[in-house]
């Protein structure tokens, strides 16, 4: 028999233990339990049924540096999230918000901010206050532009705005110093966004399922340093002549995989 919510956090209070973990149990409310622990650093409650923002875990605003609430139903975050002054990680992927509250900015020691599929239209140019974050997850929304506060954040290393609709980026990108990766497949682009072009130290850009007809010499100069560049899917099926030995350079259409090669 699974152990109830009930005992799980009798235990976690027991041991002491630091996270918690309740999710994939279909909870459309939070167990009243939950008041009961005071200190906590990890929260999951992530793939449940939750249909209003959960402000039974604001005890935990002084303690708590990791949130997934992925997979929820709520349309709205937490009134007062901005006051969880240690969160680390916060992840709402799945979880319909729709729109982002600039409140979420004052989380100044955010590292990773995932929010895949959340039915965004607009980020906020607040988000230019995450001044820590490393990694960003924009996956699948319907964002059709990107603030130029992004740029701020200098310790970006990954970001993904994949399944968007975007056309065009900030000219100011070539402040991201520390960016390594970035994912912009299943967008509207047709040419090679220059701003990525710019970002010194990239060595993945995704670039796939966009509608990219040529690259000239002098980007794929700036694409030297780089060591993968995926512009499969587009416009431009093959790869000119001159091109011979930039093997970093993915061209065409996915490999089909059939059941033998599994």
């Amino acid at each position: 028999m699974a152990e109830s919510v009930a005992d799980i956090v009798e235990r976690i209070i027991a041991n002491g233990h630091l996270c918690l973990n309740i999710s994939h149990r279909g909870l459309s409310v939070l167990p009243e339990e939950l008041a009961k622990i005071r200190h906590l650093r990890v929260l999951l409650l992530n793939d449940n049924e939750l249909v209003l923002p959960p402000e039974e875990i604001m005890h935990l605003c002084s303690s708590l540096e990791e949130l997934v609430l992925d997979g929820n139903k709520f349309t709205l975050l937490p009134s007062k999230l901005r006051d969880f002054i240690l969160l680390k990680k916060l992840s709402l992927c799945r979880t319909p918000i729709g729109t982002l509250s600039p409140d979420i900015m004052r989380l100044s020691n955010l590292r990773e901010l995932w929010l895949t599929e959340c039915s965004l239209v607009t980020i906020p140019k607040e988000i230019g206050s995450l001044e820590n974050l490393t990694r960003l997850g924009l996956r699948k929304n319907s964002l059709q532009t990107v603030p130029k506060q992004i740029a701020n954040l200098k310790n970006l290393k990954w970001i993904s705005i994949a399944e968007n609709n975007l056309e065009t980026l900030p000219s100011n990108l070539y402040l991201l110093l520390n960016l390594r990766y970035a994912d912009l497949s299943c967008n509207k682009f047709q040419s090679v966004p220059p701003p990525l072009l710019d970002v010194k130290n990239l060595k993945v850009l995704v670039l796939s399922h966009n509608m990219i007809e040529a690259v000239s010499d002098d980007e794929i100069l700036s694409m030297s340093d780089m060591v993968k560049v995926d512009l499969r899917c587009n416009m431009m099926k093959t790869k000119p002549v001159h091109w011979k030995g930039l093997e970093f350079i993915l061209v065409g259409e996915f490999p089909v995989v059939t059941l033998n090669q599994l």
